[in-house]
């Protein structure tokens, strides 16, 4: 079990590396209608994963991976990082 500290540090993570997501896409010259076609997933959700009101999941960031050229490892790598520099 996950203590609050952990929890409270991911949900930081998410909440400020959402921005790591929007920089890939962009790096990779996408649109969001443009990565919803590839993946399937909504541009909505898409937009929401950017602005930090929604949380991606795993399988979320495995189909986003290929579509920016990165691993999906490497992403959460990218936000972790983020997060850090940010906190």
């Amino acid at each position: 079990m996950l203590g609050l500290a952990a929890i409270l540090r991911s949900l930081l993570l998410y909440n400020q590396g959402m921005s790591v997501l929007r920089q890939l896409r962009e790096d990779a010259g996408l649109s969001l209608m443009e990565v919803s076609r590839r993946t399937g997933i909504d541009p909505a959700q898409l937009s929401r994963f950017e602005s930090g009101q929604m949380v991606p999941t795993i399988e979320r960031l495995r189909q986003l991976g290929p579509v920016y050229g990165v691993a999906s490892w490497k992403i959460l790598q990218l936000m972790e990082r983020e997060a850090d520099e940010n906190s």
